[in-house]
């Protein structure tokens, strides 16, 4: 599966359910809050999705920095809007595009078109 189709996926899949919950209860927030740590189960899904959050950011920061990427807010936008399903994905979609912009210049610079 390509990157763009994890970007989709990875923003409408959780965030279909959350949008429905809230149109459903008038955009009631802390309900909505209360629900998601309402057990431990819930804080052990809360407390992973943090933690793989903070890779992600880690990962776009770090990685995004030593190929000269721009733009690094967007991932940590994406990631904190909806979640590491669409922060990873998007990240490793414009790292791939940059890496085979890497690759064309070098093969230019050594004359191997």
């Amino acid at each position: 599966m390509g990157y763009k189709v994890l970007c989709v996926l990875g923003a409408v899949v959780p965030l279909s359910p959350a949008i429905y919950f809230l149109l459903t209860h008038q955009f009631d927030v802390g309900l909505f809050i209360q629900q998601a740590i309402a057990s431990a189960a819930s804080v052990t899904a809360w407390l992973d999705v943090i933690i793989s959050a903070g890779a992600v950011l880690t990962l776009a920061i770090v990685e995004g920095r030593r190929l000269g990427m721009e733009k690094l807010w967007v991932y940590g936008l994406a990631t904190v809007l909806v979640g590491p399903s669409l922060g990873l994905p998007l990240f490793l979609y414009r790292r791939s595009q940059r890496l085979d912009s890497l690759d064309d210049r070098t093969t230019a610079a050594l004359g191997q078109d």
